[in-house]
């Protein structure tokens, strides 16, 4: 099993996009709508840290942070459904959000639609702790002293 570490390429943007789930595809094509922009360039001009896995040359898993009005950095991730390398991934993945809060030294927010089990207990294993939810959302901050 080979797997980089890196930005991804627009190509393999657009591939990992083609394999991820419907809600976060069309949270994504909306948001980058409202800006007037297509999602690479979205995140390109607007993220920071970007972070990309290939898993034997195909891409699985997108991160990008990017900041609000209040300079918080929030995490964006998108990933590959039915990954059948859930702890390779894992594992990966929480050095990378180690990494972020080391370098940035900052607090890290990430927001999660009420209707995704499964990104909560990610987000909750990865370390990010619940600090406000409404009907829709459900938002988490990893704090960086921890």
């Amino acid at each position: 099993m080979k797997i980089e570490e890196r930005e991804l390429t627009e190509f393999e943007f657009y591939k990992l996009l083609m394999s991820a789930p419907l809600d976060e595809l069309t949270t994504i094509y909306d948001v980058a709508a409202y800006y007037k922009m297509e999602p690479y360039e979205f995140f390109k001009t607007l993220g920071i840290k970007h972070y990309g896995l290939i898993l034997n040359g195909t891409p699985i898993y997108f991160g990008v942070g990017l900041k609000d009005v209040n300079n918080r950095i929030w995490i964006w991730t998108i990933r590959k459904k039915e990954i059948k390398e859930q702890i390779t991934l894992y594992k990966h993945c929480k050095r990378y959000v180690k990494r972020c809060v080391k370098e940035l030294n900052q607090d890290l927010y990430a927001c999660t639609k009420q209707e995704c089990p499964e990104i909560h207990r990610w987000n909750e294993k990865m370390g990010f702790k619940r600090f406000d939810e409404n009907n829709q959302y459900v938002y988490y901050k990893l704090d960086k002293e921890e």
